[in-house]
């Protein structure tokens, strides 16, 4: 049976920080977006199918990797 894709969320906190998260799970956060990505990105290599998600305050939410 195929698994489906995991999903890696940095979710921007009104006070800046930025939620790592895989699902309702917060893994971490981090002062700078950057640093959010390259945390998700290396998490998520390792739990191929991925995708890392980022989630601003406004609403907005761009696909910013996807691992197959």
């Amino acid at each position: 049976m195929a698994m489906g894709r995991f999903f890696f969320h940095a979710v921007e906190d009104v006070d800046g920080r930025w939620a790592c998260r895989r699902g309702r799970q917060q893994l971490d956060s981090h002062a700078q977006l950057a640093q959010a990505i390259e945390h998700l990105t290396t998490v998520a290599a390792q739990h191929r199918p991925s995708e890392v998600l980022v989630h601003h305050v406004d609403g907005q939410v761009l696909s910013v990797a996807m691992l197959d």
